[in-house]
Protein backbone atom coordinates (compact mmCIF):
# COMPACT_ATOMS: atom_id res chain seq x y z
CA UNK A 1 0.00 0.00 0.00
CA UNK A 2 2.79 2.57 0.85
CA UNK A 3 5.08 1.56 -2.61
CA UNK A 4 1.19 2.99 -4.17
CA UNK A 5 0.86 5.76 -2.36
CA UNK A 6 4.59 7.24 -2.71
CA UNK A 7 3.71 6.34 -6.84
CA UNK A 8 0.46 8.55 -6.08
CA UNK A 9 1.77 11.66 -3.71
CA UNK A 10 4.88 11.74 -6.65
CA UNK A 11 2.61 11.92 -9.69
CA UNK A 12 0.53 14.59 -7.83
CA UNK A 13 2.97 16.26 -5.92
CA UNK A 14 5.65 16.87 -8.47
CA UNK A 15 2.37 18.05 -11.35
CA UNK A 16 1.37 20.12 -8.66
CA UNK A 17 3.46 21.87 -6.28
CA UNK A 18 4.05 25.08 -8.43
CA UNK A 19 0.43 25.83 -8.81
CA UNK A 20 -0.50 29.14 -7.40
CA UNK A 21 -3.68 27.80 -6.12
CA UNK A 22 -2.36 25.28 -3.69
CA UNK A 23 -1.96 26.55 0.06
CA UNK A 24 -1.33 23.17 1.42
CA UNK A 25 -1.50 19.43 1.20
CA UNK A 26 -3.66 17.44 3.10
CA UNK A 27 -2.28 13.54 3.52
CA UNK A 28 -5.57 12.02 5.14
CA UNK A 29 -9.01 12.94 5.58
CA UNK A 30 -9.76 10.62 9.23
CA UNK A 31 -8.35 8.07 7.81
CA UNK A 32 -8.33 6.19 10.87
CA UNK A 33 -12.21 5.95 10.70
CA UNK A 34 -11.60 3.66 7.44
CA UNK A 35 -9.49 1.30 8.88
CA UNK A 36 -7.27 2.10 11.99
CA UNK A 37 -3.78 0.92 12.09
CA UNK A 38 -2.60 -2.10 14.21
CA UNK A 39 -1.11 0.39 17.04
CA UNK A 40 -0.10 3.83 17.23
CA UNK A 41 3.79 2.96 15.59
CA UNK A 42 2.10 1.59 12.47
CA UNK A 43 0.18 4.79 12.32
CA UNK A 44 3.13 6.98 13.25
CA UNK A 45 5.43 5.39 10.52
CA UNK A 46 2.73 6.01 7.99
CA UNK A 47 2.56 9.40 8.87
CA UNK A 48 6.41 10.09 8.49
CA UNK A 49 6.64 8.28 5.35
CA UNK A 50 3.73 10.23 4.14
CA UNK A 51 5.64 13.68 5.53
CA UNK A 52 9.20 12.52 3.73
CA UNK A 53 7.62 11.65 0.49
CA UNK A 54 5.84 15.32 0.25
CA UNK A 55 9.32 16.45 1.07
CA UNK A 56 11.25 15.28 -0.82
CA UNK A 57 9.56 16.66 -3.42
CA UNK A 58 7.63 20.00 -2.05
CA UNK A 59 10.13 21.74 0.58
CA UNK A 60 7.58 24.84 0.34
CA UNK A 61 4.25 24.33 1.13
CA UNK A 62 3.20 23.12 4.85
CA UNK A 63 1.17 19.65 5.09
CA UNK A 64 -1.20 18.79 7.16
CA UNK A 65 -3.40 15.87 8.37
CA UNK A 66 -7.04 15.39 9.83
CA UNK A 67 -8.42 13.68 12.71
CA UNK A 68 -11.90 12.78 14.23
CA UNK A 69 -12.24 13.92 17.96
CA UNK A 70 -11.68 10.52 18.38
CA UNK A 71 -8.30 10.22 18.60
CA UNK A 72 -8.60 12.07 21.89
CA UNK A 73 -10.92 10.24 23.62
CA UNK A 74 -9.86 6.44 22.03
CA UNK A 75 -6.67 4.89 21.27
CA UNK A 76 -6.99 4.49 17.55
CA UNK A 77 -3.73 4.61 16.57
CA UNK A 78 -3.40 8.33 15.84
CA UNK A 79 -2.10 10.27 18.57
CA UNK A 80 -2.15 13.88 18.45
CA UNK A 81 1.35 14.20 20.65
CA UNK A 82 2.90 12.42 17.62
CA UNK A 83 0.83 13.85 14.53
CA UNK A 84 2.72 17.29 15.39
CA UNK A 85 5.68 15.49 14.52
CA UNK A 86 4.83 15.05 10.92
CA UNK A 87 2.48 17.66 9.78
CA UNK A 88 3.27 21.65 9.82
CA UNK A 89 -0.54 22.14 11.44
CA UNK A 90 -2.28 19.43 12.38
CA UNK A 91 -6.71 19.61 12.14
CA UNK A 92 -8.88 18.07 14.70
CA UNK A 93 -12.65 17.80 13.30
CA UNK A 94 -15.04 18.07 16.03
CA UNK A 95 -18.93 16.43 15.35
CA UNK A 96 -20.98 16.91 18.80
CA UNK A 97 -22.99 14.48 17.59
CA UNK A 98 -20.41 12.20 17.84
CA UNK A 99 -19.96 12.19 21.11
CA UNK A 100 -22.01 11.90 24.37
CA UNK A 101 -20.90 14.81 25.81
CA UNK A 102 -21.42 17.24 23.10
CA UNK A 103 -25.79 15.67 23.23
CA UNK A 104 -25.82 17.32 26.49
CA UNK A 105 -28.19 20.64 26.56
Amino acid sequence: MLKAERRLIEGIVGRLKDNPSLAAWDNSNEVDNLRPPRNHEVARRWMEEIYRAIRRIDLEHPITLGIHQEDLEYDKGFRVQEITAYVDFPRMHGYSIFSPWGRIP
